[in-house]
C-alpha cells in the first residue's frame, strides 16, 4: 500500500477493515426500464441522501446504473430502497469490488485441499480458495499457486497459514479472448462476428486442429498464433488487467490510463528540436546515426531516425556552440576538418576529407558482443571509435563537428551535456535500541545505510554522565531514570549540514523535539510510551500542543489497534487512537511489522509515525527488514520530493594532490591585468585566473558526507554478517523453532566476531603509540581514543525581533545589521557624544617620539638572539 493515509473520522466514515464481514462496500442501482440514466443528478444525490446520508462516492456507470460506494454502517439500508420517488429499482451488492482476490504462492501446501484452505483461514476473511492447475497431456498437474478471495475490498500483504507466514499479490487475471472471433475484450457468448476464425492462421472456414496454414495473429498480424502470450495486444490487455487490479477501477478506465501513458508510433516529441536557424541557409534537420553504412539520410528516411531528449538549457548552450562555430568557419576554412575515428590506445588524428560533401559516408561502430539489452539502452548513444576523444580536441572542434557529423560525440561530451543527476532522498528514522552504548556500532550501521537527517533513538539506557557522541551530528537527550537505575530515554540525532534547534518540552512524558529547515520548518518529536505505565491522556494532549506546526510523532507506543494492522486492539491503542482523532492527525503506517517479540516467536506493529496531514502527500512511510541486533525494525519516513538537495559538506581543494607545473603554466599573470581603468575590475581579473587555474589543477572534495569510520571491519565480520543475515531471512519465510535457534546462533556468533575484531584493533591502536612516533601524531591518537573531534556547526536559527530566521545569507545580513547599529554613533549616550565631539577637535601629535622603548634602535647581535629564541613555524 506504500504511505497510504489512515485518518480517523468515526463521524461519516468508517473503514472498510472495520464493517462486518460479508457486508457490502460498493452497491448498484438498476431500473429495468432504463429510467436512471436521464434522471437528474440532484434529484438522485437527494434520494441518496434521504435513505443513507452523505455517501463516498456514487458514478453512472456504462450500463446506466448507479454505482454506490458506502462509508458507514448505516448505510447498509441502501438494499433496503426499491424506490427512487416514482421509479422502482433493485438494489444489489456489486459483483467484483466488494471482494479481493490475491494468490498465494508456496510448496509447503501442494496436499492441501481447497476445503481445508476455506475452513481454516475464515478467521483472516478468507471466503473461497482455488488452487491454479496445469492441464499437459490430458492430466491436472496441481501448481503452488492458490487463489484466495477476501472478504473486505483492501487485500492483505500478509496471511498466517498454520506456522508460514506468506505473501499476498494481487491476481491479475489473463485477458479476455473470443474463441470465435480471436478479438480481445468479450466472451464467444457476446460475440457479434458473422463468422469464426481459426486461432492459429486467423483464416475462417476450418478448425484450429485440422489448420495447415502458417501461423498468423488475427489482432497483431504478427507470425504466432493468436493466444500467444508474446503478442503485444495480449501484452497491452494484460497490462490493462493489471491498472485495474491494482486501482481497483473499472475496464474502461484502466484501459484509458493504459493507452494514454503508451507513446504513440511514428511520434517524437524531440523532432522540432532537430532544425537549427541558420541565417544564411534554409533550415534542414539534423542527421542521427543509424546502424549500418549509409549515405546522408534523406527525408524519406527520417521516419527511422532515433532522436535523444536533451534538456532545454543544454540545447541552448548547444545552439550557442554551434553559432560561435559558424563565424569561425567564415572566415577559417580549415576549421571544417573532420575527426577521424582512431584505432585504439591512440590519439584520434583529424579527416582532412571535405564531410559537407553530398557522397560522404558515416561508418557506425557496431559491438557483436553486447547483449539484447545492452543494445537496447545503448541504441541512442553517438559513438564513433574504440577510443573517446579527448576533451582538449572537443572543446576546440565539436562545435562544428556535432552539427555537421553527430556521430563523433563520444562519451566525454554526453557526460558533459547529458549526465543524469542522482538524487538522494532526505530520511527521517525512528528506531527502539534497547540500549545506546551497546548497539552504538549498530547505530553506526544505520548511519553509513541511510544518512538520515534526524535519527530518534528509544529506551536509550543512559545515565547523565555517559557521553553518546557521533560525528557529524548533534545528540539531544532526555534521560530518565527509576532510582539509581537507568530505564527507557530518548536521543535525537541531527545531523550538522541540517538547520536545526532544540525544543524544550514541559513534559512528564519520555519525549524530545527538534525543529528543522528542509523548505519550511518541520518539527520532528520522538516520543517513547512504555508497556507497563499508565499514560495520562491529558499528558498526550499538553504534547500535541507544545509542538509547532506541522510536526511528525515517532516512537514506540506499545499500543496495539486493527487500525495500523494489529490483530487486536488493548487500551493503549484506543488512547492513541483517540488522540489522532481529537487533533486531525493522520496515521502513515503501512499495516508493516514494526516489533518482534521472540519468547512468542511473534510480529507486531507497536511503532508508529503520525503526523500533521500537510506532510502526508510528501513522505512515504517504510520499515527496515534488518532489525540490527534490536527487536524492533527501524521505520523510516522518505521525502518523495527532488526539490530540496542533499546535504553536502563545503568543497575544498585537496593540496596534496595539486599539479603544481600545470598550475604555474596555466596560471599567467601579466601586467595588463591590472593595467585596468577600476581596481575592482583588475582584482577581479586576477582572481578568475588563479580559481581556474586552480580548478584545472588541484582537484577538490566530492562535498559528500563521510560515512562513520569502522576500522575494526574485516572479511570475517562481512562473512558472519552475511550468514547471520541469511539466518534472519530464512526465519521470517518459515518461522519454526529450528530456524530461530539457528538465527540465536549467527547472531551470537556475530557479536562474538565483532567483539574479538574491535578488541584486536584496539590493541593495536595503542601499541602503535611509540617513542618514535612525534608529539603531534601522539596527540591526534590521542584525541581520537577519546573521541574528541571539532565538529563545525554553523548558525541554524536567528531568532529576530520575533521572527526565526533560517536562511545562511539573512543571518549574515541580521547579524551585519545589528553590529552596525551598534557601533554607530546613534547607539552611544548623549553625554558620549559630546565629550567625543570635544576631544576630537584637538589636534593630535602624529610625530614619532624616540623616547619610548619600540622606538630605540637595536643591535645585529639582539636581532641573532631574537631569532634565535623563536619557535620554527
Amino acid at each position: 500500500m506504500g504511505s497510504s493515509v489512515k485518518q480517523t473520522d468515526l463521524n461519516t466514515s468508517l473503514k472498510s477493515n472495520e464493517l462486518p464481514r460479508r457486508l457490502p462496500k460498493f452497491f448498484v442501482l438498476h431500473n429495468e426500464e432504463d429510467k436512471l440514466r436521464n434522471m437528474s443528478p440532484f434529484l438522485i444525490q437527494k434520494h441518496i441522501y434521504t435513505f443513507a446520508g452523505n455517501v463516498q462516492s456514487v458514478k453512472k456507470m456504462k450500463s446506466g446504473d448507479l454505482l454506490v460506494e458506502s462509508s458507514s454502517l448505516r448505510q447498509s439500508e441502501l438494499l433496503s430502497i426499491t424506490k427512487f420517488g416514482d421509479i422502482p429499482i433493485t438494489v444489489s451488492a456489486h459483483a467484483s469490488l466488494n471482494y479481493t482476490r490475491g494468490v498465494m504462492s508456496s510448496d509447503e501446501f501442494l496436499m492441501v485441499s481447497d476445503s481445508e484452505f476455506l475452513s481454516e483461514l475464515e478467521a483472516q476473511k478468507v471466503i473461497a480458495a482455488r488452487r491454479i492447475t496445469l492441464k499437459r497431456d490430458g492430466q491436472i498437474i496441481p501448481t503452488r499457486h492458490v487463489i484466495l478471495t477476501f472478504d473486505p475490498p483492501v487485500l492483505p500483504k500478509k496471511i498466517t497459514a498454520g506456522y508460514i507466514s506468506c505473501d499476498i499479490r494481487p491476481y491479475i487475471p489473463n485477458p479476455v479472448r473470443c474463441f470465435k472471433c480471436q478479438r480481445f475484450g468479450h466472451t464467444k457468448t457476446a460475440c457479434r462476428g458473422s463468422s469464426a476464425l481459426c486461432p492459429l492462421c486467423s483464416e475462417p472456414g476450418h478448425e484450429e486442429t485440422i489448420c495447415q496454414n502458417p501461423e498468423k495473429c488475427f489482432n497483431c498480424k504478427g507470425n504466432h498464433a493468436s493466444y500467444s502470450k508474446t503478442c503485444p495486444k495480449w501484452k497491452l490487455e494484460k497490462e490493462i488487467q493489471s491498472v485495474k487490479v491494482t486501482r481497483n477501477t473499472s475496464i474502461q478506465e484502466a484501459r484509458k490510463i493504459v493507452h494514454d501513458r503508451t507513446p504513440k508510433t511514428n511520434h517524437s516529441y524531440s523532432a522540432p528540436l532537430k532544425t537549427i536557424k541558420n541565417p544564411d541557409t534554409p533550415l534542414e534537420p539534423i542527421q542521427t546515426p543509424t546502424d549500418t553504412i549509409v549515405p546522408k539520410p534523406s527525408t524519406s528516411a527520417a521516419k527511422n531516425e532515433e532522436t535523444i531528449t536533451v534538456k532545454l538549457s543544454d540545447w541552448l548552450a548547444l545552439l550557442k556552440a554551434h553559432k560561435l562555430s559558424l563565424e569561425k568557419e567564415k572566415t577559417n576554412d580549415k576549421k571544417q576538418e573532420f575527426l577521424k575515428p582512431a584505432p585504439k590506445n591512440k590519439r584520434p588524428k583529424k579527416d582532412h576529407t571535405n564531410s559537407t560533401g553530398k557522397n560522404s559516408n558515416v561508418k557506425m561502430k557496431s559491438n557483436p558482443n553486447k547483449t539484447k539489452s545492452q543494445n537496447k539502452e545503448s541504441k541512442s548513444d553517438l559513438q564513433t571509435s574504440d577510443n573517446s576523444i579527448s576533451e582538449m580536441e572537443l572543446s576546440e572542434e565539436v562545435n562544428l563537428a556535432f552539427f555537421k557529423s553527430p556521430t563523433i560525440i563520444d562519451s566525454n561530451f554526453k557526460s558533459k551535456f547529458f549526465k543524469k543527476t542522482q538524487v538522494m532522498a532526505l530520511k527521517i528514522i525512528s528506531w527502539n535500541c534497547h540500549g545506546l552504548q551497546t548497539h552504538k556500532e549498530d547505530i553506526k550501521s544505520i548511519i553509513n545505510k541511510f544518512q538520515p537527517i534526524c535519527l530518534g533513538l528509544q529506551e536509550t539506557y543512559l545515565k547523565p554522565n555517559l557521553s553518546a557522541k557521533f560525528k557529524n551530528y548533534i545528540t539531544q537527550r532526555n534521560d530518565f531514570q527509576q532510582g539509581s537505575r537507568a530505564s527507557g530515554g530518548m536521543a535525537c540525532l541531527t545531523s550538522c549540514q541540517i538547520p536545526s534547534k532544540p525544543i524544550l518540552l514541559n513534559t512528564q512524558l519520555q519525549a524530545v523535539a527538534i525543529q528543522i529547515q528542509l523548505n519550511s520548518l518541520i518539527t520532528v518529536c520522538y516520543l517513547y510510551l512504555p508497556p507497563r505505565v499508565h499514560i495520562e491522556k491529558r499528558h498526550l494532549d499538553e504534547l500535541i500542543r507544545q509542538l509547532p506546526s506541522p510536526f511528525f510523532l515517532l516512537g514506540d507506543f506499545n499500543g496495539h489497534n486493527t487500525l495500523w494492522g494489529s490483530t487486536d486492539t488493548n487500551p493503549r491503542g484506543c488512547q492513541i487512537e483517540t488522540l489522532v482523532e481529537d487533533h486531525g492527525l493522520c496515521l502513515l503506517n503501512d499495516n508493516s511489522y514494526t516489533h518482534f517479540h521472540q519468547a512468542s516467536q511473534t510480529f507486531h506493529t507497536i511503532d508508529l509515525a503520525i503526523c500533521s496531514p500537510s506532510l502526508v502527500p510528501y513522505w512515504k512511510f517504510s520499515t527496515c527488514t534488518n532489525l540490527f541486533n534490536s527487536d524492533h525494525f527501524p521505520i523510516v519516513l522518505t521525502y518523495v520530493k527532488n526539490d530540496f538537495p542533499f546535504p553536502k559538506r563545503p568543497v575544498k581543494y585537496i593540496f596534496g594532490k595539486a599539479d603544481w607545473p600545470l598550475f604555474e603554466s596555466l596560471c599567467q599573470l601579466t601586467p595588463n591585468m591590472v593595467d585596468k581603468d577600476s581596481i575592482d575590475v583588475a582584482v577581479n581579473t586576477i582572481t578568475d585566473c588563479i580559481i581556474s587555474s586552480a580548478d584545472n589543477s588541484i582537484p577538490k572534495t566530492s562535498g559528500n558526507i563521510p560515512k562513520l569510520c569502522k576500522p575494526w571491519w574485516n572479511t570475517e565480520c562481512d562473512t558472519c554478517q552475511k550468514t547471520l543475515e541469511k539466518a534472519w531471512y530464512n526465519f521470517r519465510r518459515y518461522p519454526t523453532t529450528h530456524n530461530l535457534i539457528k538465527f540465536k546462533k549467527a547472531r551470537a556468533k556475530f557479536r562474538q566476531i565483532r567483539r574479538r575484531s574491535m578488541n584486536t584493533t584496539w590493541c593495536s591502536y595503542v601499541n602503535s603509540i611509540t617513542r618514535q612516533v612525534s608529539s603531534n601524531v601522539v596527540w591526534d591518537k590521542v584525541r581520537k581514543i577519546f573521541g574528541f573531534y571539532s565538529d563545525t556547526q554553523n548558525i541554524s536559527f536567528l531568532n529576530y525581533n520575533g521572527q526565526v530566521i533560517s536562511d545562511a545569507k539573512e543571518i549574515g545580513n541580521v547579524i551585519g545589521q545589528t553590529l552596525s547599529e551598534i557601533s554607530s554613533e546613534s547607539s552611544y549616550p548623549n553625554d558620549f557624544i559630546a565629550f567625543k565631539k570635544r576631544v576630537e577637535q584637538k589636534s593630535v601629535d602624529v610625530l614619532p617620539s624616540y623616547a619610548e622603548d619600540y622606538n630605540s634602535t637595536f643591535s645585529y647581535h639582539e636581532l641573532k638572539d631574537a631569532l634565535r629564541k623563536s619557535n620554527p613555524t
